[in-house]
């Protein structure tokens, strides 16, 4: 993997298999390195941000987000998850990336 990252976050996405997944990094938080942007399209309409900062190995939070033109930021918090095993994680951004929930 090409990112610089924590071995916590570059673990994290080997395991999700994005290609597999037809998910992608879109990382807009490129300077933390504990924290990684996983999206279901280039263009990043739903994204969710999932970091590893302060958890316990195999432990996880995340928030998901989807792209909203009225918000200053351009996206909306639509989901918070926190410590979340990685079987919960996947489970989590399967819902938000491909079902759109």
């Amino acid at each position: 993997m090409s990112i610089d990252k924590d071995l916590s976050i570059t673990d994290l996405v080997e395991r999700l298999e994005l290609h597999e997944r037809g998910w992608c990094i879109l990382d807009h938080w490129e300077a933390d390195l504990c924290a990684i942007g996983i999206s279901n399209s280039p263009s990043g309409d739903r994204i969710v941000y999932v970091s590893t900062f302060d958890q316990k190995a195999g432990r996880y939070n995340c928030e998901c987000e989807k792209r909203n033109m009225q918000s200053s930021l351009g996206y909306e918090t639509v989901y918070e998850g926190r410590n979340l095993t990685f079987d919960e994680l996947v489970a989590v951004l399967a819902r938000h990336l491909d079902n759109g929930s």
